[in-house]
């Protein structure tokens, strides 16, 4: 019988995309099982075969599941009760982008993007914890990846934001909520993250700037993890964020609102 230790695992949303991948990878490099989630079989058998070639030792359990679809969100809590894992970290990334006017959002791109990045990320929440309470309450850290964009009202990706600034207000309710029961939680917010080709060539298009607010992925998730080790609440990464973030609290914000879209037009211009 596998000890308490051996038998942790770290479940990562998102696992198939840039970001997801060096989270399990920082986490199995640190000995600790993983459980990933993400959209495509063919996919996560990929990044499971990435990640066993740096870490043999570990055990990896793949189960593809679509975020904005509630069943199969049902099936994943399934999967992890079958597997008889226990989640001791669990990291939220999977989460969709989108910029532009919001009269050219149909009805299911709101819905999909309100679906990943709010709805699933706080149900997921929802579920590990009682898990863990059911295991009988274990050490649990969850992760959130949420952005800077929480901080500001943007145009030109207003509902990006606003969908941000849900998980910041809920994640940090949650853990003073949770204060003293050994589940933790903290909140990341990064500026962009090189990725995709698009936000790469986004991050160029805003030039100085948009170079240092951005964090590569690999840095990101090794310190994020170690914020969450220290249960830190909130995590910005760079000095620049810092102080993007500093201004958000002194200058009015309908100041800052125009200052953001007049640079994402200007952006926009540049693609």
């Amino acid at each position: 019988m596998k000890s308490e230790e051996q038998n942790a695992y770290a479940l990562i949303t998102g696992a198939t995309g840039v970001i997801g991948k060096h989270f399990a990878l920082t986490y199995a490099k640190r000995g600790m099982n993983l459980f990933l989630t993400g959209r495509g079989d063919e996919r996560l058998a990929a990044v499971k075969a990435d990640i066993l070639k740096a870490a043999p030792d570990i055990e990896v359990v793949c189960f593809s599941c679509d975020l904005s679809d509630a069943g199969e969100r049902d099936n994943l809590y399934e999967k992890i009760k079958a597997s008889g894992v226990n989640v001791s970290r669990a990291v939220n990334v999977a989460g969709i982008d989108g910029e532009g006017p919001f009269r050219d959002f149909t009805a299911g791109q709101i819905r999909r993007m309100l679906r990943v990045n709010c709805e699933a990320a706080v149900e997921i929440a929802s579920e590990i914890i009682r898990l863990n309470a059911a295991g009988g309450g274990g050490e649990l850290k969850i992760i959130t990846v949420s952005s800077l964009a929480a901080y500001f009202r943007m145009p030109l990706m207003a509902l990006y934001s606003a969908s941000k600034r849900l998980l910041y207000h809920f994640f940090l309710a949650l853990k003073e909520e949770l204060r003293g029961t050994g589940v933790s939680a903290t909140l990341v917010l990064p500026g962009a993250v090189p990725t995709r080709p698009d936000i790469k060539e986004r991050i160029e298009a805003q030039g100085f700037f948009g170079r240092i607010s951005s964090t590569p992925p690999d840095v990101l998730a090794e310190k994020s993890i170690r914020k969450a080790e220290r249960n830190k609440a909130v995590y910005v990464p760079g000095a620049f964020n810092k102080f993007l973030r500093t201004l958000s609290f002194i200058i009015p914000a309908g100041l800052v609102s125009k200052i953001a879209g007049a640079r994402w037009r200007r952006a926009m211009r540049k693609k």
